[in-house]
């Protein structure tokens, strides 16, 4: 008789979207001398769903591409300010019906002396379902192999203790370039002061009478130094010569607003054409 082998690979799918479990906030801050924060687990799903947490270093960076990633170095450099060896989870996992809500309490004890500002990590929640059935597939070597899927969501987390300050310059010179009906705004953005820059670019553009034809914002967020490529849609804008006005603000419409460090507005201007 053929022996059957079975190999179950499991598969870590990092996504924010369509996970197994919904989280709520997407985003933590805590101010001293609170000493704890929540985070509500729901499972959509019909099938029960196994959650637990990791807690780890981390923070919003780009890629070569200047696509979003989260950098969680295993050795930390002198300016990483780090709050993980402070937190713990309560409970650190369980199990959700489906339709169930559950709270996970994330809580902090820092150490005496630490200076002021803003340190960092990732809360990482890990969902997998339970006795989902797995589909099996027997190859030429009589080996069944099966996949087991575990979804992980990062959800960043701040300690803020004392007096707080944040900016963020423009390093070198920006690149914009119209293609295929898209505005792409290239710039390197380094931040200031001691915590984290939460903000929003306004994009404006002008026609050569300096009437406004394009106005959109973005999101966007400054830990350390970091490369963007933002797109502002132009496919209906007509050849001819406009002028981009960009405006960051420290103001946000999601789960960060409330926590938002109020700064002056910047702003520049530049001229392109498109063709």
């Amino acid at each position: 008789m053929k022996k059957i082998f079975l190999i179950f690979l499991t598969i870590l799918i990092n996504l924010n979207l369509y996970s197994y479990v919904r989280v709520s906030p997407t985003v933590l801050f805590i101010n001293e001398p609170k000493r704890s924060t929540a985070l509500e687990i729901f499972n959509p799903g019909a099938v029960e769903v196994e959650v637990w947490f990791e807690l780890k270093y981390g923070y919003t960076s780009t890629d070569d591409s200047n696509r979003l990633v989260i950098v969680m170095p295993e050795k930390l450099s002198a300016d990483d300010k780090s709050a993980t060896e402070w937190l713990s989870t309560y409970p650190t996992k369980m199990v959700l019906k489906p339709n169930e809500k559950k709270i996970v309490r994330i809580m902090v004890s820092p150490p005496a002396g630490i200076t002021d500002g803003e340190y960092w990590a990732r809360v990482l929640v890990n969902s997998k379902q339970i006795g989902r059935k797995l589909k099996l597939k027997e190859n030429p070597s009589g080996a069944k192999i099966g996949f087991d899927i575990q979804q992980q969501q990062s959800i960043p987390f701040h300690y803020r203790k004392g007096k707080l300050s944040t900016t963020f310059d423009l390093m070198g010179n920006p690149v914009i370039d119209v293609k295929d009906g898209k505005l792409h705004y290239k710039i390197n953005m380094l931040r200031g002061g001691n915590s984290s820059y939460w903000g929003m670019l306004n994009f404006i553009i002008t026609d050569k009478s300096g009437k406004m034809v394009k106005k959109e914002w973005q999101h966007m967020v400054v830990y350390k130094e970091i490369k963007r490529d933002f797109l502002v849609d132009v496919k209906d804008l007509t050849p001819g010569d406009y002028t981009l006005n960009v405006i960051a603000e420290s103001k946000r419409y999601d789960d960060a607003a409330k926590y938002v460090i109020k700064t002056e507005p910047k702003s520049w201007k530049y001229n392109f054409r498109i063709q």
